[in-house]
């Protein structure tokens, strides 16, 4: 289950990234804070990938965020 919550925070977390590349672009400002949220993104999702027995398919993520969510509110 801990993978469950890496990968989901993972994906927010690169989701989150690109207003920051947006902002970067049009504002002509550094694109640091955006390639580290990219990276700190990917390095979660990697890990849980890494750690589940078989990884993940592009199907079972919206029943990874259910679980994850309804972990979290119960």
């Amino acid at each position: 289950m801990a993978a469950d919550y890496f990968l989901v925070f993972g994906l927010v977390i690169l989701a989150l990234s690109i207003p920051s590349i947006i902002g970067a672009f049009s504002a002509d400002r550094s694109l640091r804070p955006a390639v580290m949220l990219i990276v700190v993104g990917a390095a979660l999702i990697a890990w849980a990938a890494s750690q589940k027995p078989g990884g993940y398919s592009a199907a079972d993520i919206p029943q990874v965020f259910q679980r994850v969510i309804l972990d979290i509110l119960n």
